[in-house]
Order: C-alpha cells, then structure tokens, then sequence
C-alpha cells in the first residue's frame, strides 16, 4: 500500500452467516473477468461466521478474516443477502457445504469456462463462484441457472438476492499499522492445511480436501502413520494455542475485568454477544466432529484419528471455557454494572490436553472422551440410535436444542439453575469487534 492511500474493508459485525460478497479491483485478473462476463465484479465469497468467510482463489479454497482483508478507496463492494431469509435447516447445509470444500484446489481452466461460455464436465475443482453457487445448490437454493459453470456477476444478477447498503468502512492508517503488527493466525492455519494436503497428494493424487482425506485414511490403513505424522509437522494439532497466546482474555474473566476504557469496553461488550450467539456457526462444529472422531475410533485404530479425536476434545473444552467467560463477562453489561458479581462468575481455567498420538486399542481411546458440556455425548447417542449420524443439519437443530439445557450442566456455569430468557435477536444486537478469527473456526 502506498503512504497515504486511503483503504477501506467491509463491516464485518455487519456481516451474516450465508452473505455473499463480491468484489473487483484495478488488478488485470479482475479486468480481465469483467471484460469477459460483461460485469461489475469478478470474485465472490461467502460468509460463514462472524468476520469469517471463504473463498476460492488460486492458492485453493480457504477462510479468511474479513477484518484483514482491504481495498482501495475506488474498489467495487457488493454485499448480497438472500430476499426470504432460508430456515435454520437450510442455511446450516449452505455453511457446511462451503467449509467441507476447505483446501479443495482452483481450477483455472473451469473459471476461464465460466467467463467464455464454455460448458463441460465439471471437475472437483472449485473456483470462486462455482463455491458460493453449489454452496447454495446443495441446499436447494438456485442462485444461477447453472451452478457449476457461473460467473460473479451472474451471482450479483441473481433475482433471490438483494443488495445491502452502507457496508463498508474506511480504516485508519493507525489500525493499519496495528493489523500489521498482530499475528496473523488465519495465514498460519492456511499454511497447516496445504502442508497436511500436500502430504496426502504425494499418496493419491485425486485428494482435495479433509473429507476426502479421511475416507483415504479409512480405506488406506497403510499411509495412516505419514497423514498421521503430516498433522504433526504441520503444526495443524498446535493451533489452537495461538488464541490462548494472543488473545488470554478471551478465557479470563478477570482479564475482561480489568478492562475500563469505554470504547474497548464497547468491544468487549460486542465481543461476548457474538461469542454467545454464534453457536450455531462455531461450537456445534466442535462437537460434532468429536462426535465423528470417537466413532471412527470406536469401528477401526488410525493413529491420524486419535490425534484429530484428542484435538477436537480440546477445542470442544475450549469453547465452553470461552463461552462460559462470555456470559459471565456480559451479565454486568445487561445489569447495567460493570463488575461482575463473584457470586455469578465460573471458576475458569485452561484445560490443555496432550496432542500427541497414544497407542492405544480404540476402545481406550474412546474412553479418554470427556465432554465437557455434555453436547458430544448428546450428539454421538443420537448417532446411534438412527443407525449413523443423522443428516447434518437435522442433527445440527437437534444438538441446538439440547446445548443450552446441557451448558446449564457445567460445573459453576452462570446460568446453572436458572433459565436464560433472552432472544437470539437480543444476543445478536450490538456491534462487532475486530479480531481474528480463531483457529479451527473456520
């Protein structure tokens, strides 16, 4: 970026799960698409989580935070959000879908088809707008007339989206700076997901994402040990404690405490609204790929799935540590005080596990499970009595029902014994604050 010139981002507190952005810039690519679809944009993406979004681009399919990503003052933003808001149901298979395709690589070729007009067998490649289409495709929402061969514009033409206003911001040169000087922990997550890809490439050539990567360490008991040894070198069972590193406050009440300042106390406010609210979109993921870990070690050993299985325990403590400090930390603000009382605060400390593989038969690795919330428990016995894990969503509004009860369970919780009356319209009211997206939530 030159010295002086002005940048702007997209508001990311603003942003939805299932929002779709499109962009253009001065860049040749993006003239380049624009001249051959006739259009105002020439990338898209789709929002799956508080500031959190996924796209296509040449390095792959991959998350970003869209608090880092910036454009100049002459750039073309369109924020697109469906007309009819799609049922709970609905928009959970559209998120899926988008997150399942992480690490799934571009295809060149494919995107320059979609700009030509030329149509052929579709590969398993994605790019950008092929992504947000078959996203809302495999939900049976037809954004285009042709999800596997589309261009941005087609997207931003679409008679089922509207155009949100005001969705943009400038940013200071002083933010810049402070930006530039964090860790940036969704490039070190990127980087674990090529390397433990490519290690699975070397073995079979037709991998493109996890999914596919764990129905070749099933079918494949031979490569297990090197997939096995590629999360570890990758870095990828580590990341989670980059969040503990940065960003401690997140698990600390007293940490939240000791912040006065009205403005960041704004930010905190903001911060443990949508920590609270976005279960959907961020814990329930935990859970339930707990869930699919302790099966997989229940019917066969793979080193590859102990590790992710004692990974997943953690994350899984993890949010409810972060979400136990959430609620604690924003009753002051909803009693209008700004200390929390000691009687309502949990007692809170950091659970770390062991990462590394332990030899043991599946059973006893099934039997290091201990869930804290209760949630994967709920989940794995619903798995079983429908002879395997229901269709993902339906498990997804199943969980959602019983997390709330199950949170209540947790030892010293807040909200133990009491019942939490608010509405989600109500968590979700008040601005977001900027921050990374944590690792693994994406």
């Amino acid at each position: 970026m030159a010295e002086g010139e002005e940048m702007k981002r997209i508001k990311g507190e603003l942003l939805q799960p299932g929002d779709i952005v499109l962009t253009a810039d001065s860049g040749k690519t993006s003239k380049i698409v624009r001249r051959g679809s006739k259009g105002e944009v020439s990338h898209a993406m789709i929002c799956v989580q508080h500031s959190s979004i996924i796209d296509s681009t040449g390095i792959g399919v991959q998350a970003r935070n869209i608090q880092r990503e910036l454009y100049d003052e002459d750039a073309r933003i369109v924020v697109l959000r469906l007309r009819e808001r799609p049922s709970d149901a609905r928009l959970g298979t559209v998120l899926d879908f988008a997150r399942s395709e992480i690490g799934t690589r571009y295809s060149k070729a494919e995107a320059i088809r979609s700009v030509a007009g030329v149509r052929k067998p579709r590969t398993a490649r994605q790019f950008c707008s092929r992504l947000v289409a078959r996203a809302y495709a495999s939900a049976g929402i037809s954004l285009v007339a042709d999800p596997d061969y589309c261009t941005p514009e087609e997207v931003r033409l679409s008679p089922m989206l509207i155009e949100l206003d005001d969705m943009t911001e400038d940013v200071s040169e002083a933010e810049l700076a402070a930006w530039a000087a964090r860790p940036n922990p969704i490039a070190a997550m990127q980087d674990s997901q090529n390397a433990v890809l490519e290690a699975a490439r070397r073995l079979d050539p037709t991998i493109e994402n996890f999914n596919d990567l764990d129905q070749m360490v099933h079918a494949h008991p031979e490569w297990d040990a090197e997939i096995a040894r590629a999360y570890r070198e990758s870095g990828h069972l580590d990341l989670w404690r980059s969040d503990f590193a940065i960003n401690a406050w997140h698990y600390d009440v007293d940490q939240m405490e000791a912040i006065t300042s009205a403005a960041i106390s704004e930010d905190l406010r903001s911060y443990c609204v949508s920590t609270i609210s976005e279960f959907h979109t961020g814990g329930l993921r935990f859970a339930s790929n707990l869930v699919h870990y302790r099966e997989r070690c229940r019917t066969a050993f793979r080193e590859t799935w102990v590790q992710l299985l004692t990974l997943y325990e953690q994350l899984v403590r993890n949010d409810a540590l972060r979400r136990t400090a959430a609620r604690v930390a924003r009753a002051p603000f909803s009693a209008g005080r700004r200390t929390a009382s000691r009687t309502h605060r949990a007692p809170l400390g950091t659970v770390v596990l062991d990462h590394r593989p332990r030899r043991t038969t599946a059973g006893s690795a099934r039997a290091a499970v201990d869930p804290t919330h209760g949630l994967a428990g709920y989940l794995l016995r619903l798995r079983r009595s429908r002879g395997g894990l229901c269709a993902g969503q339906q498990c997804r509004d199943d969980a959602g029902s019983a997390f709330p009860p199950a949170m209540r369970r947790l030892p010293g919780h807040p909200a133990r014994g009491r019942r939490d009356t608010r509405t989600a319209q109500e968590l979700a009211s008040g601005r977001g604050q900027a921050r990374d997206q944590r690792s693994g939530l994406a």
